[in-house]
């Protein structure tokens, strides 16, 4: 077994204190048994019944997210390996639930930049073009 020894430390030099209190709970406090008591309901008793209107257009809702300038997302980006599961094979067959979600970052924002790529993009590599159509391979 070793040992350290440091002396002099300020503030945490040797004091002398009392003892406190309150004595060791014997069991873990997920398995303490106190009973705990609810508070009285006041006078008159609050509402329970809201009347909640809301606005069909993102604009017209105040605070709903922090102001936006232009494309200000700060990052979106899709990774090659599940691109065409993405975007589909060429701009002609982009999948809906893509689509949807762009619309709604623009809708909030602007605008939105999408990054191809992901992790793999150092290895991406650009060609004038591909057969078939296609957009991305």
């Amino acid at each position: 077994m070793r040992a350290v020894t440091v002396y002099g430390q300020i503030p945490l030099a040797q004091t002398a204190t009392g003892t406190s209190g309150t004595k060791a709970t014997p069991t873990l406090p997920a398995y303490d048994k106190t009973l705990l008591q609810p508070p009285v309901i006041m006078e008159p008793a609050p509402g329970n019944a809201y009347t909640l209107s809301l606005q069909n257009d993102a604009a017209a809702v105040n605070g709903l997210s922090i102001p936006h300038v232009g494309p200000g997302l700060w990052g979106f980006s899709i990774e090659m390996s599940v691109l065409n599961q993405v975007l589909g094979k060429n701009s002609s067959l982009i999948q809906v639930p893509f689509l949807n979600l762009m619309a709604n970052l623009i809708e909030r924002s602007g605008g939105v930049v999408v990054r191809i790529g992901g992790n793999t993009q150092e290895f991406a590599t650009m060609v004038p073009f591909l057969e078939d159509g296609k957009t991305f391979d």
